[in-house]
């Protein structure tokens, strides 16, 4: 077995570790290397070289701001990995909104976010969304705005009987323009195949954007309330072997019986304890 140790930069790290181990310290990659790593997964990617240099521009611009705030998480290489996810995922989709959601949003601190977006110059986007349905309610159409043709998604909807077109659209008009982003950003992530997280305060409407999301796609939606003292079982649930095999559960123990080649003549009497015990053996 090979154990090895990786950790964050911290203050409060013990260097008594040192004594007993070998210890090496990676440096930071320099503007060269970062460079260098974005030029190389774009190439690999086949994406085009303008938005390269445009995404480089602004992941350093970024990466300056994460590092003089207080507080903020810093701009990784992982960030290249989120892009060309998105792109390939939503080719037709403006970059911008993509690289809004990766740089301007990384950040915690509202005064971080409002420079990023003055630095980056990334919310120029034309965004007044509207959502609709096909006529036979398979697909959710959302565009940009009412009479623009680009910025165009197209999710597949799960249980149109429960759609209520006109209840829906209005719900969605409703909402403010940041919420609409909110949205679009959902939307996103549920076609990239990426897991979200929303940031907001209490009441800031977060728990609305995903319920909407749910009931214009037909989706059914679970909601977990999670604290420091919230465990897997929440989600697993605790499962407990009943005593005794009904009868669809015997046939799929004779089938295994037989794939093992393992005579057991009692299998119309077997319980749980005989099962727990022949799984031991």
């Amino acid at each position: 077995m090979n154990l090895i140790s990786i950790f964050n930069p911290s203050d409060d790290f013990t260097r008594n570790l040192i004594n007993n181990t070998l210890y090496y310290i990676v440096e930071d990659p320099s503007k060269n290397n970062i460079v260098n790593v974005i030029s190389n997964l774009f190439s690999e990617a086949e994406l085009p070289k303008s938005e390269q240099y445009e995404f480089t521009i602004n992941f350093l611009k970024a990466e300056k701001i994460a590092k003089d705030g207080v507080g903020e998480f810093p701009i990784t290489l992982h960030e290249v990995r989120k892009y060309i996810s998105l792109w390939r995922s939503i080719p037709k989709l403006d970059k911008n909104i993509f690289m809004t959601f990766i740089f301007n949003y990384h950040f915690s601190q509202k005064e971080n976010i409002y420079k990023a977006q003055k630095e980056l110059k990334l919310n120029t986007f034309l965004f007044n969304p509207v959502i609709n349905y096909d006529g036979d309610k398979k697909y959710l159409t959302f565009k940009s705005s009412k009479k623009g043709k680009s910025n165009q998604l197209k999710i597949e909807i799960k249980n149109p009987k429960q759609i209520e077109t006109k209840k829906l659209i209005n719900k969605f008009n409703s909402m403010t323009l940041t919420k609409k982003l909110c949205f679009l950003f959902l939307m996103c992530c549920v076609i990239s195949k990426k897991t979200p997280i929303i940031q907001g305060i209490t009441a800031s409407g977060k728990s609305f954007i995903v319920k909407l999301l749910a009931e214009v796609l037909g989706q059914d939606l679970r909601i977990y309330q999670l604290n420091s003292n919230s465990g897997i079982s929440l989600f697993t649930g605790q499962s407990i072997m009943k005593e005794e095999f009904d009868k669809k559960e015997k046939e799929k123990l004779k089938a295994i019986f037989k794939l093992l080649n393992i005579k057991y003549k009692k299998i119309k009497d077997i319980n749980s304890k005989d099962f727990t015990e022949f799984q031991k053996k």
